[in-house]
């Protein structure tokens, strides 16, 4: 988010250190209407062990299809009588496809693998179950973002509170926060907050007894 600063608190390869970490931090939050925006890259051929995922979230695919294929894939992906057509890239075609869109991919599955981001958005934080981490193989790139937090202010610490830029973030095999930077195999934490509010940030990690590290 635009303003936002993330900062690292925790590293590690154990999910379950990540998911008691996130639910400490998530019980300083201040509202109950955290959402949860998860992102996957993957490939083609190991997509589709997301999709059942539809019944609790929503999700949509990006896959990037060697333009050679993509008139093909783009006609089977037809709305209101028109194709849903894709945006020609360095790699490849970029196009959206929903798991409903089946005759799409049941012909990108007969194909080579090709890359493709899978995009989960669920509506409550109740609704993300922590398994879809452990689903994620070291061949694979996730980040997990928690949105629509609240820190609440912290009079005797002189901190303001802030509910536009509060949230946690769980980056899994990856460097990076929303460009999925290959990494060795493991996660990154992270806290969000206002950009120059390094003093809340440590605040938050003082609470659930981390420290902010450098990145």
């Amino acid at each position: 988010m635009s303003n936002s600063a993330f900062h690292l608190l925790q590293t590690g390869t154990d999910p379950a250190a990540a998911e008691a970490t996130v639910t400490r931090l998530l019980d300083l939050n201040g509202t109950d209407q955290v959402r949860v925006e998860l992102q996957i890259d993957t490939d083609s051929h190991t997509a589709p062990r997301y999709f059942e995922l539809a019944r609790i979230a929503q999700v949509q695919m990006e896959y990037v299809i060697p333009p050679e294929h993509a008139e093909l894939i783009e006609s089977l992906l037809v709305v209101d009588d028109q194709p849903r057509t894709g945006v020609p890239g360095d790699e490849g075609v970029d196009l959206w496809v929903l798991p409903t869109d089946t005759q799409a991919l049941d012909q990108i599955g007969e194909l080579a693998p090709m890359p493709v981001s899978v995009h989960l958005y669920y509506r409550s934080a109740q609704d993300f179950t922590w398994d879809v981490v452990s689903r994620v193989s070291d061949a694979e790139r996730a980040a997990v973002h928690w949105t629509d937090c609240w820190w609440r202010p912290v009079p005797e610490a002189d901190l303001a509170g802030d509910s536009k830029h509060a949230g946690v973030m769980l980056s899994v095999n990856s460097s990076g926060q929303w460009e999925l930077v290959p990494a060795p195999a493991g996660y990154r934490l992270y806290v969000e907050t206002r950009e120059g509010t390094d003093e809340l940030a440590r605040w938050l990690g003082e609470q659930v007894e981390l420290q902010v590290l450098p990145d």
